[in-house]
């Protein structure tokens, strides 16, 4: 009976046991399974779609082919002069042929000598209009070679009426002076036109 006895205990300890051990397991296997159930059961997220716009537009385009601008070969320097020459020569024109006239009028004269320094003006004036008609625009040697041989010639028709006429005024030297700079600064930037037209071509 006594051995009964502590069989008994040690079943109903065994049994004691066994239901403190029992909750804690089954507990934690509930919160498994439960987990397992709302994994199995949540709906899967949906896999993103590869759009075909917005693959094309994430691969790299091309890149444009460098069109390089022409290079400008006109001499702005010489524009400059020649803008500024072709509004001073006019009135040095004018000028010059009233001084011819005053001095005809005041002074003695050579037989040739007068008729040839007044018949000189209107070469002068052809010459001008043609060398001032901004040629170096076209960035062309043969019409800047053109430009360079009328400057020359308009070099010497003002040299001419500064220092080889009958009678040189104060006006005279300093109309002829100031467009002799001009012209001379013209044939300057005008020699370097051409050289770096014969150089790019």
């Amino acid at each position: 009976m006594a051995k009964d006895k502590k069989a008994g205990k040690d079943r109903s300890g065994l049994d004691l046991g066994g239901s403190m051990e029992d909750p804690l397991l089954a507990g934690g296997k509930g919160k498994t399974a439960s987990r397992e159930r709302r994994r199995s059961c949540s709906p899967a997220a949906p896999t993103p779609k590869k759009d075909a716009q917005g693959a094309a537009a994430a691969e790299p385009t091309p890149s444009a082919p460098v069109v390089q601008a022409p290079q400008i070969l006109a001499s702005l320097p010489l524009q400059i002069l020649i803008h500024f020459n072709s509004f001073i020569y006019p009135p040095l024109w004018i000028l010059t042929l009233a001084l011819l006239i005053y001095k005809g009028t005041v002074f003695p004269y050579a037989t040739a000598a007068y008729p040839l320094e007044v018949f000189a003006l209107f070469p002068w004036a052809a010459i001008e209009a043609s060398r001032l008609n901004k040629r170096n625009k076209t960035e062309e040697a043969g019409p800047v070679a053109i430009f360079l041989v009328l400057t020359v010639m308009a070099c010497f028709i003002h040299l001419f009426y500064l220092l080889w006429q009958s009678y040189v005024l104060l006006f005279d030297v300093i109309l002829n002076s100031v467009s002799l700079g001009l012209i001379l600064g013209e044939l300057i930037t005008g020699i370097m036109l051409i050289a770096n037209l014969a150089k790019a071509g």
